[in-house]
């Protein structure tokens, strides 16, 4: 329980700093909040899916590392400006 408590917080002050950080970046509103989502959701949903695997439970900095990874390419991939 004290395992996932730690995350939230870690994820509450990552959606924070990414959420300031686009806001300053962005030239409208809109898009810094769901640049912010977006990018916050890229990382959560391959960690999940990859924490739901055997391996990924046993290893979870492991699932962490791959997730940040395909969360930094699917942002540069999708969210980049033209």
């Amino acid at each position: 329980m004290k395992r996932l408590m730690v995350m939230l917080v870690a994820d509450l002050a990552a959606l924070y700093w990414v959420g300031m950080w686009m806001g300053v970046a962005a030239r409208n509103p809109k898009r810094a909040m769901s640049d912010t989502v977006l990018r916050i959701l890229f990382f959560l949903v391959p960690f999940g899916i990859l924490m739901l695997l055997p391996i990924g439970r046993e290893f979870y900095w492991l699932s962490a590392i791959f997730a940040a990874l395909i969360g930094l390419s699917l942002s540069v991939i999708f969210l980049r400006r033209p």
